[in-house]
């Protein structure tokens, strides 16, 4: 075994010649390894942040790297010298290959966390196309307290609101300036709250879309939000190792919660509102006294990182779910786990009650949504429900349609007692519903692309 890297190996790739190995990682250096002495023969620095993606061009005389630093470099092999630097996409370049061609051109396609595709001429430097239109993880869903809407976040910065009748996306909140990752309606006053990678919680009227209020005060990540039942606080879990409590009709900070070693994924207010439950990746959940700011219990949950909690509606009972560990049940006030449930293939990342009790609903990353009897634990039916990570369920208030987003980019609307799928909502696409039909001038290839942003062709 080697070791020269001074941190995590995000991507190794044999030389066209299998003279050598080459790897990058978050050391923000490349290194090319001779396979004959097991020594690195040159280290490659350039980028300022973790190298991310690898790839030699056609004659493997050069190398190519794409970093979270968001450019794209070409390196020459016998000198070791970058002779270009590719610059464009606005968030990590996380995948990069050649396009196969005829010509003497070297077309090179690079992917991004800001959803883009790239075609670049490798000689030129130049970019050719911008390909858009890939979907959106869905990060967090919430149903309006009477049933008609939900509010949806994905992996950009807007906030979405959908009419749950007829599918349709009705409003798009604008005002963060990152990525969104939770959402929760407030119990009365028409208000939707957001929190962000920004380090914002954002209050929205949901007449008018305008943002009301701002909250500032996290030094990191907003993670999860959650509304006291009387609407009379706002709780914000963050990646700063905090959980804060706010005045929603002020914008102070009430309390800030401390303690935590690491970030804090998820928070809950009680149905009473005695109680304030938070869930950490330093392996514990922390209940809270609302009246006095005093930890109640500290519950260890002993095997991965807490991604969720949620209480039951007796309000005696909490759920939580971790990585590489069962959906753990706890009873709150002798602060001892009651059981455990145990169907899912992976990691389960979310787990709720529904409104009166009876089920529970878990999602995780196989992309099912499992359904159990709350009351003797008993599973009652799965579903194959997304075709990637299952992120955030949300019970409509009268318990009969559930709600699950995924990384999938989709949020599906389920009938509880079916387990029928009753409607997928999905973000328009940039060419949603244009009809090619008959259209003349266009590549197999251009029509393909074209159909996969939204066009439709009939036959």
């Amino acid at each position: 075994m080697v070791h020269t890297h001074a941190d995590k190996v995000w991507s190794v790739l044999f030389s066209l010649d299998g003279q050598s190995v080459v790897s990058s990682g978050e050391d923000q250096t490349v290194d090319v390894w001779s396979l004959t002495t097991g020594q690195v023969r040159r280290r490659l620095q350039g980028h300022s942040d973790g190298i991310m993606a690898l790839t030699f061009g056609p004659d493997g005389t050069f190398l190519v790297s794409g970093s979270r630093d968001l450019t794209i470099r070409l390196w020459d092999m016998a000198t070791g010298v970058c002779i270009r630097t590719l610059r464009g996409h606005t968030n990590a370049v996380r995948s990069l290959g050649y396009v196969p061609t005829t010509t003497s051109q070297n077309i090179l396609v690079s992917g991004s966390e800001d959803q883009t595709l790239r075609l670049w001429d490798a000689d030129k430097g130049q970019c050719l196309h911008v390909l858009r239109g890939h979907v959106k993880p869905v990060r967090g869903v919430v149903f309006s307290p009477d049933g008609h809407l939900l509010a949806s976040c994905h992996l950009d910065q807007h906030v979405r609101l959908w009419n749950v009748t007829s599918g349709q996306c009705i409003g798009i909140f604008r005002g963060h300036t990152s990525t969104v990752r939770t959402v929760a309606f407030m119990p009365t006053d028409n208000i939707l709250v957001s929190g962000g990678q920004d380090h914002t919680v954002r209050l929205w009227d949901l007449t008018t879309g305008s943002c009301l209020r701002t909250l500032q005060g996290h030094e990191s990540w907003i993670m999860s939000v959650a509304i006291s039942p009387d609407g009379r606080m706002i709780a914000s879990a963050g990646a700063d190792y905090t959980t804060r409590v706010w005045d929603p009709a002020t914008g102070r900070c009430i309390q800030a919660l401390q303690g935590y070693k690491s970030v804090v994924r998820s928070v809950t207010f009680s149905p009473t509102g005695n109680w304030l439950a938070s869930g950490s990746e330093d392996q514990t959940i922390w209940v809270w006294e609302v009246q006095t700011w005093e930890p109640v219990q500290t519950l260890r949950e002993g095997a991965g990182r807490v991604w969720s909690v949620a209480f039951h509606p007796d309000g005696e009972v909490l759920v939580t779910t971790s990585r590489d560990y069962p959906i753990a049940l706890w009873d709150v006030r002798a602060g001892q786990s009651i059981g455990t449930l145990q169907e899912h293939t992976g990691t389960v990342r979310t787990a709720i009650y529904s409104p009166d009790g009876s089920l529970l609903a878990s999602g995780g990353d196989d992309g099912m949504v499992h359904i159990w009897n709350a009351v003797d634990g008993q599973h009652q039916y799965e579903v194959a429900a997304h075709t990637d990570w299952v992120r955030s369920l949300a019970f409509s208030p009268d318990g009969d349609t559930l709600a699950s987003g995924s990384e999938d980019g989709t949020i599906k609307l389920w009938d509880i007692h079916t387990g029928k799928c009753l409607r997928t909502l999905r973000p328009p696409r940039p060419y949603e519903g244009m009809n090619i039909t008959g259209a003349t001038g266009l590549t197999a290839a251009q029509r393909e692309t074209l159909k996969q942003l939204g066009a439709v062709e009939h036959e």
